[in-house]
This record gives C-alpha cells, structure tokens and sequence, in this order.
C-alpha cells in the first residue's frame, strides 16, 4: 500500500488536521473547543504556549422552558397560576380546540414556570404566536398593549388576555377573546 501525502488526506478528509509536534500543545489544543487551524509556525506555537494557560470559558449551556405538549404549530400559551383548575383546563382547551389547535400543537406555560425563564428562552423556543392569560410579574409582560390587542413584534403576534378563571365566567370577556383569536389565526365568522 502506498503511504499517503497530505493532499491525498485533503481528498477524502472533511475536517483540517493539524499535526503538533510540542507535548505542552498538545493538551492546550485537547481542551480547547475545535477551531479551524491551517497552520502553526514555531513563532505562532509560542505565542499558543503563553495564551493557552489563560482559562477557555466553558461552553454555557441554555435554559429551555419547561412546557406540556409538542409545540408543532408554535404556539405559546401562558396562564396565571402554578397550575389549571379542572373547569381551567376545560375551558382552555375548548378555546384552543376552536382555533384547531390541541396540545400538541402548543406549548403550555404556567407563570411560575416562566418566571425560571428569561425571554432569551423564550426566543430559544421561536413561538410565532403567544398568548397570555393573567397579569404577573415578568419581562414578557412589557410586550402588552392592551388586553384583547393583537401585537406584532419580530414576526411574532401577542394576545393578552384576562386570567382564565375570570374569561370562563365573564361572558362579554369571552367575546372579546373570541373575536381577537378569530384574527389571530385567521377564522373566518
């Protein structure tokens, strides 16, 4: 068998190799999260000597929000409270069964779920619709206008409405929601 060159490597390999001759390097390049190295002369590979003992940050690892259900139309749906009453739940999703959605097509939020959460999280999940049901303190709510008010921002479309436990016993709240939810996911009356 014939012994390789390096152009021959180049031909089959998909990542850049880099041949180390200096013991101390190599544990600095092991540690190292890969980068692109094309070539290292004996003035670069000292310069990597004295830099390499500085401390590489650790690769930071994101916060993901904790949801129920599949999120496959990418819709997030928040709602007051650690958790749904019975008559909270039913009610939410015949609202959302109106829409055509289910819960595998959302994601489902209690506000103390999002509260752990930054909205970096949030953009992380790349919703295109969110809805809010209640009032509690957190970044996100500084994107509401007023209740019952579609609003746009960065391709994603806001609704904020009153908790569910008030909309499932006030009924002119009920057709204010329905008729912003009508717009918001484009159903004709």
């Amino acid at each position: 068998m014939e012994e390789m060159n390096l152009q021959h490597m180049g031909l089959f390999m998909d990542q850049e190799l880099v041949l180390i001759s200096d013991d101390s390097l190599i544990q600095s390049f092991t540690n190292r999260s890969q980068k692109p190295v094309t070539e290292m002369s004996n003035e670069s590979s000292e310069q990597n000597t004295s830099s390499s003992n500085a401390e590489e940050p650790e690769s930071l690892e994101y916060e993901k929000l904790e949801h129920e259900g599949q999120f496959e139309k990418g819709v997030l749906v928040v709602y007051q409270g650690k958790s749904l009453k019975t008559e909270e739940s039913v009610f939410l999703m015949r609202i959302m069964e109106a829409v055509n959605c289910s819960l595998k097509d959302i994601a489902l939020v209690s506000s103390e779920h999002l509260q752990e959460a930054s909205l970096d999280a949030i953009d992380r999940l790349n919703p295109n619709k969110i809805l809010v049901f209640g009032n509690f303190a957190h970044p996100l709510m500084k994107k509401r206008n007023d209740l019952y008010d579609i609003r746009a921002l960065d391709e994603v479309e806001y609704l904020f409405a009153d908790e569910l436990s008030e909309l499932s016993v006030n009924r002119p709240l009920k057709g204010k929601l329905w008729k912003q939810l009508q717009v918001l996911f484009n159903i004709n009356p």
